[in-house]
């Protein structure tokens, strides 16, 4: 299967609430989890796993830990994303790879070991980080520092996120459908993957061939209300009209495969 353009892929791309019966095969998938191991992360920090289930009897915990949402089970693969709650824990073996491979210098590694270790981890300082920023802020911009528990849960579930859009757009531009699932309990799909205690799930993302596709994307709101120019209220000319050409663009793509079927 060839993919398809990024413009193709964003717009083809919905929330799928029924899988048909067809399977996906292992090596698109694996190709597709490479691709979203390219996603971005601060500080390189990549604070977040997937887990892949196909499993029929983890997939009913899941579906249990997912509000009962159908899909979880009719779906032929479900990814897991979760956040790392402790951010800095893989930045030694990620500095030392990264020196390695000639990406960073010794010296930038060494440097970003230990600001990241003292940005995302070193909890028994965060008092001391906490009022250090608010000092600073009161002379100049200080950088956002993910001080307690569930400020570091946040931070690593923003990097997680990045890879989750990563591999829903990654599949739409292979052909496949996905629903990016937020309705869930976090801890009871933790359990279901065998994940501790240290790991928060924000999202579940089965993924297969839609059962039916929709007959037009669905709507957003008024370009001028997004989307400005240099200040907020101002909007930027020409979006509306840019995407008034996506969605022609998806709907002659729409009906020459229709005829061609």
């Amino acid at each position: 299967m060839h993919p398809t353009s990024f413009d193709a892929a964003v717009v083809r791309r919905h929330a799928t609430r029924h899988f048909a019966d067809t399977p996906v095969d292992e090596a698109l998938l694996t190709h597709l989890l490479a691709l979203t191991r390219r996603a971005p992360t601060g500080y390189d920090a990549q604070p977040w796993c997937a887990v892949v289930v196909r499993d029929p009897a983890i997939k009913r915990r899941l579906r249990a830990a997912c509000l009962g949402q159908a899909q979880v089970e009719e779906a032929p693969a479900v990814v897991v994303f979760a956040a790392d709650t402790r951010p800095a824990a893989k930045i030694g073996a990620i500095a030392a790879h990264n020196v390695a491979l000639g990406a960073w210098s010794p010296r930038y590694g060494r440097f970003m070991r230990r600001y990241v270790r003292f940005r995302l981890g070193s909890r028994w300082l965060d008092p001391v980080k906490a009022l250090g920023a608010w000092l600073v802020g009161w002379f100049r911009s200080a950088p956002y520092v993910p001080v307690g528990r569930h400020a570091r849960r946040a931070y690593a579930t923003k990097q997680t996120m990045l890879a989750a859009q990563t591999f829903l757009l990654a599949a739409a531009a292979h052909g496949l459908d996905t629903c990016p699932m937020e309705g869930l309990d976090p801890h009871r799909a933790r359990r279901a993957v065998g994940l501790s205690r240290r790991w928060w799930v924000p999202l579940v993302v089965p993924v297969g061939v839609a059962a039916t596709r929709p007959q037009v994307p669905s709507g957003r709101v008024p370009a001028n209300q997004q989307i400005f120019l240099d200040r907020a209220g101002t909007p930027l000319p020409g979006v509306s009209a840019a995407d008034a050409a996506l969605l022609a663009a998806h709907h002659s793509r729409t009906q020459r495969s229709a005829t061609e079927a």
